[in-house]
C-alpha cells in the first residue's frame, strides 16, 4: 500500500502544475486586453489631435473609453469616433 506522506507532495505538485498553466493563459489574455486597450487609445488619441472628431482630449480618457478600447480595440475606437461625430456620445 502506499503511503498517504508520498501522495501528499505528488498531489501538491499536481496542484502547482495546474495553477501555473491556468495562471500562464490568463496573463496571456491579460497582455492581448492591454495591447487592444493601447492601440484603441492611440486612435483615439490621434484622432483627437489631428481635429477628426469634436472629442476632446481630455474626454476620452476615462473607465468608459478604457473599456470599450479593452474589448473592442481598433474596432472600440472607430465606434467611439463614430458616436462622437453623431453627437451621441
Amino acid at each position: 500500500m502506499v503511503d498517504a506522506s508520498l501522495i501528499t507532495p505528488i498531489i501538491m505538485i499536481l496542484i502547482a502544475i495546474v495553477l501555473l498553466i491556468v495562471l500562464y493563459y490568463v496573463l496571456k489574455s491579460a497582455k492581448k486586453l492591454i495591447i487592444n486597450a493601447v492601440a484603441g487609445y492611440v486612435i483615439i488619441i490621434l484622432s483627437s489631435i489631428l481635429g477628426l472628431t469634436p472629442m476632446e482630449l481630455v474626454w476620452p480618457l476615462n473607465w468608459l473609453t478604457t473599456i470599450v478600447c479593452a474589448l473592442g480595440g481598433v474596432i472600440g475606437a472607430i465606434l467611439l469616433i463614430i458616436l462622437s461625430l453623431l453627437n451621441i456620445i
